[in-house]
């Protein structure tokens, strides 16, 4: 029985610090978002970051999503996304006669943003 209580007592000391780990990653990121100034900061800064692109807008412009903007009454938000296509993807193999290696799977990656 002491055995089963000091696992319950591993678990949740785990499981708190998973908690806290994750909490702390997301103030780390709002504090990113919060901290630019300019539009093209906000959008690099951290793949969450939006931007408030209203002209009237007086609060801070740059957030952490779209929802807190659109919370604090933000019309028009700049929130690009990334865009993974694979170009080239064939199979690894082996080399042989004739036959050339393929070991890296995808071969060729277009990024876009948008």
């Amino acid at each position: 029985m002491k055995h089963i209580y000091k696992m319950d007592l591993l678990y949740t000391i785990v499981l708190l610090a998973t908690l806290i780990g994750s909490q702390i990653r997301q103030v780390e990121a709002q504090t990113q978002c919060a901290e630019q100034r300019f539009c093209s900061e906000c959008i690099t800064a951290h793949n969450e970051c939006a931007w408030c692109n209203d002209v009237e807008f007086t609060d801070t412009r740059c957030a952490m999503n779209t929802s807190i903007l659109t919370s604090k009454g933000c019309q028009e938000i700049k929130s690009p996304t990334n865009n993974e296509t694979k170009t080239q993807d064939k199979p690894v193999q082996d080399g042989g006669e004739n036959v050339e290696p393929v070991q890296l799977q995808p071969q060729k990656v277009k990024l876009t943003r948008f």
